[in-house]
């Protein structure tokens, strides 16, 4: 019969145990490490779009009825009434050239009574003195260059100081005619954009003005009471200048 040696349960058990050991902890597989993602750039904020540049004056356009400035995006800006007061035209034209007029007092000459002269080179204001009213404008513009300070001026049609007035004869043949006043060279004149004066009977009797005026010989255009752009030139260069607004007495 087998025996069992003194002290072998211990042993075996120490044997086992001392297997556990050798062998370690069990571990699970890793798994493989993953490299950092680089992070997303952060976006850049789109500028706001700049604020619309605001229009200047580059211009002025004279009709019968007013002075308007042009504006650098092809609008019509302020209209100056020549039956307003002169000092906001001055004001406006003061800025737009960039320069202050030559301000002088005129006395009255025949039909013109005595005025304020406000002059830039190529532009007048004249400011009349006296009592504004449906015969009496309080002020009038005077054009004897296209450009004044930079700004282009121009008249019905386009019409600029400088142009020619013998096309323009050709252009507008009802609108014009020629004299030789005593003592001065031929000249051609033009009366363009006629505003028609509009009163009752009343008004034109108690006005003393005639409705229809003296007949000119070659003036085949409107022959009633009415302001208009007065358009002139004389030789041999025919080269107009303008002013409005013009009373015509038919013409």
């Amino acid at each position: 019969m087998n025996r069992l040696l003194p002290g072998a349960p211990a042993a075996l058990v120490t044997l086992l145990l001392c297997a556990g050991c050798a062998a370690g902890p069990s571990s699970a597989p890793s798994e493989p490490t993953r490299a950092a993602s680089p992070s997303a750039a952060p976006e850049t904020p789109t500028p706001p779009a700049p604020a619309p540049e605001e229009p200047t004056v580059t211009g002025a356009d004279v009709t019968a009825s007013a002075l308007s400035t042009v504006m650098s995006d092809g609008t019509t800006g302020d209209g100056f009434s020549y039956w307003e007061p002169a000092q906001a035209v001055v004001e406006e034209l003061t800025e737009a050239f960039g320069a202050p007029p030559a301000i002088a007092d005129r006395e009255a000459v025949g039909h013109t009574p005595p005025l304020t002269e406000y002059a830039w080179d190529g532009a007048r204001i004249l400011d009349w003195d006296g009592e504004v009213g449906t015969f009496s404008p309080d002020w009038a513009v005077h054009v004897d260059q296209a450009v004044v300070h930079r700004l282009e001026i121009t008249t019905i049609d386009g019409i600029k100081a400088g142009d020619s007035a013998l096309e323009l004869e050709e252009s507008y043949p009802e609108l014009s005619w020629r004299s030789t006043p005593t003592g001065f060279p031929e000249r051609i004149d033009l009366r363009l954009g006629s505003v028609p004066i509009e009163l009752t009977e009343k008004e034109w009797d108690a006005s003393g003005i005639p409705r229809i005026g003296e007949w000119v010989e070659g003036y085949d255009g409107p022959k009633e009471t009415s302001f208009a752009v007065f358009v002139t030139a004389t030789g041999p260069d025919w080269g107009v200048s303008f002013t409005a607004p013009a009373l015509n007495f038919g013409p």
